[in-house]
């Protein structure tokens, strides 16, 4: 059974991580309560870092022979990194660290972006020109340092 919200967020790195962000009750934020819900939720699974992604075109998978694949994020979108895996927001899709094979990024203050590898596809988020540009370029050194942990 999963904890209560607002306890994992009292354990959180990062005070961008609120309960109403996670509720989906801030503007832009979705909903993102299933991540920590059964039969997703994992015990001890704790939220780091929120980022808040754009609303326009937010993700896109591709690969290096069959081109781009699938292409979502025309609502609300927000990355959520916790303690095991990265989670996808809107779509509740789920990258546990240890598929990732690598790990790139750019925050700026005007656009940004977070791209992992998992199975030979590029994953890519787009971050929000509204977002918190520090807690984003804190979540990407926090991915990299959980990518790359064992090497």
């Amino acid at each position: 059974m999963a904890p209560k919200i607002d306890k994992l967020v009292e354990q959180a790195t990062s005070d961008n991580v609120t309960v109403d962000k996670i509720a989906g009750k801030e503007k832009y934020f979705p909903d993102m309560t299933k991540i920590f819900e059964w039969p997703l939720y994992i015990e001890e699974e704790v939220p780091e870092y929120i980022v808040l992604l754009t609303n326009k075109g937010n993700y896109v998978r591709s690969h290096p022979i069959m081109g781009e694949s699938e292409k979502k994020g025309h609502r609300e979108g927000a990355l959520v990194l916790t303690n095991r895996a990265i989670h996808y927001g809107a779509y509740h899709r789920e990258f546990p660290y240890d598929v990732i094979s690598r790990v790139n990024g750019s925050i700026g203050s005007s656009s940004g972006s977070i791209e992992i590898w998992v199975d030979g596809f590029k994953h890519k988020f787009n971050t929000a020109r509204s977002g918190d540009e520090e807690n984003a370029k804190e979540a990407l050194a926090f991915l990299r340092q959980q990518v790359y942990l064992d090497e």
